[in-house]
């Protein structure tokens, strides 16, 4: 699988191409949020766009052009973005990226995997409790947790109090200490920013060899962190 970039912000160019690709429908392009992801299998990065006012998902299969954006799936995440976030993975370990959406308050979480061609929203909830403290400084991302396959899973930090959690197929777990997800929440409790970059640093010059070992959703969490990243390769949110 190729690794995604999420949350790749594609710009205004390509929301008037998408515009133009769906005439007759009711988008607002203002409100409009992209991710990229290999929503196909096919090893390529695919666009998708997410109207967070409707639960619509559009997916440009090809590339920028206006006939190869297809309507993957309607309903799913549409309770506006101060109540749900959208996260993309593999979170099936099948080499396709799928789509999570995640709200905020009740920390319920749906999956609707990518078939290759649409997305198949899962009826049953994914977690729950997972991710509820808005008022909190949370964060969710996608990562392989366990460096083993393919597949990714979901992990909350919680600046508040230092809280560092992983989801695996609807199980919920405290972060080990010495995981990727439990060293990157240690660093992030210093309390000045330099002490965090210092520290995150650190995990990768006590790496031997290209990173051996840290797996490369592990290598973006903590280069995307010290803005040493140069945009190819592992995903985030």
């Amino acid at each position: 699988m190729k690794r995604t970039n999420y949350a790749a912000a594609i710009g205004l160019g390509l929301s008037l191409v998408l515009a133009r690709a769906i005439p007759g429908q009711a988008v607002n392009i203002d409100a409009l949020v992209f991710y990229s992801g290999d929503f196909t299998g096919e090893g390529n990065q695919n666009v998708a766009a997410h109207d967070p006012d409707t639960g619509e998902w559009y997916v440009n299969v090809q590339d920028s052009s206006p006939q190869n954006f297809k309507l993957w799936v309607t309903g799913f995440g549409n309770r506006g973005l101060a109540l749900e976030e959208a996260l993309v993975g593999d979170f099936n370990g099948d080499g396709i990226d799928d789509i999570a959406i995640h709200n905020k308050q009740t920390g319920e979480w749906w999956r609707a995997p990518s078939t290759g061609r649409d997305f198949t929203i899962q009826r049953q909830r994914w977690f729950v409790g997972f991710g509820n403290r808005p008022l909190e400084k949370e964060e969710s991302f996608v990562m392989n947790y366990d460096n083993r396959g393919p597949k990714q899973e979901i992990v909350i930090l919680n600046r508040a109090n230092g809280g560092c959690w992983f989801g695996d197929d609807g199980v919920i777990a405290r972060c080990a200490p010495g995981s990727c997800a439990g060293r990157i929440d240690s660093c992030l409790r210093r309390r000045s920013a330099s002490a965090q970059n210092f520290c995150l640093e650190t995990i990768l010059s006590r790496t031997p060899g290209p990173l051996e070992g840290v797996s490369r959703d592990c290598e973006y969490q903590i280069r995307r962190r010290t803005r040493a990243w140069d945009g190819a390769g592992a995903g985030g949110n």
